[in-house]
């Protein structure tokens, strides 16, 4: 099951159950200015492990439920440095669970590669089309 993580830093607050979920919500904590974001929720299904507690201060990026994250969550919440370390330590974990001892490095250029391609969304005014595939400069 995936891991589910805060999108920002705040208090965490656990709200009514619903249905067989459990309603957590996290509120930023107010900036110098007094302003204050918006709260966001999740709902998590019962019987998963929580990994905080109603009351607590977490950061961007700190797991709410245990698990493995969604890779594509991970880039957009931590940026490309933590997706890149994570599909590393995944893939170093499945070669020392065989035995087998690989340098890091090697493993960095496969998952570099990896990471140097993207998808156009929106084209601006270049010459790229929506939907191609590019390789990051």
């Amino acid at each position: 099951d995936c891991a589910v993580i805060a999108e920002m830093d705040g208090r965490v607050e656990f709200g009514r159950d619903y249905k067989n979920k459990r309603r957590i919500k996290i509120t930023p904590e107010p900036d110098a200015d007094g302003n204050q974001g918006e709260a966001v929720e999740f709902l998590i299904p019962k019987g998963k492990h929580i990994s905080v507690h109603d009351g607590d201060l977490i950061q961007k990026g700190d797991y709410i439920i245990d698990g493995n994250p969604d890779p594509h969550d991970l880039l957009r919440i931590q940026g490309v440095e933590a997706l890149a370390e994570y599909l590393v330590n995944e893939v170093q974990e499945v070669y020392r669970l065989q035995g087998v001892p690989i340098n890091d490095k090697h493993i960095e250029v496969i998952v570099r590669q990896m990471l140097q391609k993207v998808e156009v969304i929106d084209s601006g005014e270049t010459t790229l089309i929506r939907g191609d595939t590019v390789e990051v400069a």
